[in-house]
């Protein structure tokens, strides 16, 4: 065997080697669950609510009840900045129908100034000041999803500033807030957000809020009510969460 032959199947042999070491670099941290023990203990440490529900595929979702601000912020620490979640929340308030979310230590949510025409994105600020429940799902994405996310809110961000309407010119920012988060083309291969999730489009906030309690896609690894204690919280651990729909 030639030299150049030999120096070829070792080069052929390492760039394998590197593509086997980033396959499982990717699969380590797209790991849903390895927030749930570490949430679970955190929100109960800080006086927090929760219990589990297993999924058909034998993984673990947690629900959780916050019940006050520390329980509050160590859930959202465990999966804030870096940690590739992006959370889809709902404030209960009678007639209120909006999503938000919060990503990567912001707040981000779609407001429309013309009847639903055009968005803009701006932040809501959370729930750390509220006092009212906010339900939330926490959706885990790949490293490369949340690049991509990242690079479409920056996108819309820069082009909000330069339009003189201060509204979204991507294509993807068409529908109401709702239909805006699941079509969110995040995926590797142009998947959006309701595709990766198992939702599909959804246009009604209740029951966008509802589908990514209900579906048992593990990616949803956590769903839970933010702001004071629900009395008798987890007593019936299949009881829906999220109760404007039935």
């Amino acid at each position: 065997m030639t030299r150049f032959r030999v120096l070829r199947r070792h080069t052929v042999f390492a760039l394998a080697l590197v593509g086997l070491l980033a396959t499982h670099a990717q699969a380590q941290q797209f790991n849903p669950q390895q927030h749930v023990g570490r949430m679970q203990a955190a929100i109960q440490q800080a006086g927090g609510t929760c219990f589990t529900r297993q999924l058909p595929n034998g993984k673990q979702r947690l629900c959780f009840n916050t019940g006050n601000q520390r329980a509050l912020d160590a859930a959202c620490q465990v999966a804030g900045r870096g940690a590739n979640v992006i959370q889809i929340c709902h404030l209960n308030l009678p007639g209120l129908m909006h999503t938000m979310g919060m990503f990567d230590g912001g707040s981000p949510h779609f407001q429309t100034p013309d009847n639903f025409r055009t968005w803009r994105l701006n932040s809501w600020g959370g729930p750390y000041h509220s006092n009212r429940q906010i339900y939330s799902a926490f959706i885990q994405l790949t490293p490369s999803e949340s690049s991509r996310l990242k690079q479409l809110f920056t996108e819309a961000t820069q082009q909000q500033q330069a339009n003189p309407n201060r509204t979204i010119t991507a294509a993807w920012a068409r529908g109401n807030c709702a239909s805006l988060w699941t079509n969110l083309p995040v995926g590797d291969h142009g998947e959006t957000l309701g595709q990766l999730v198992g939702v599909g489009t959804q246009s009604h906030p209740h029951y966008l809020q509802k589908a990514l309690e209900t579906q048992a896609n593990e990616r949803v690894f956590a769903v839970g009510v933010y702001g004071p204690a629900i009395n008798g919280f987890g007593q019936n651990p299949n009881q829906p969460l999220f109760t404007f729909i039935q």
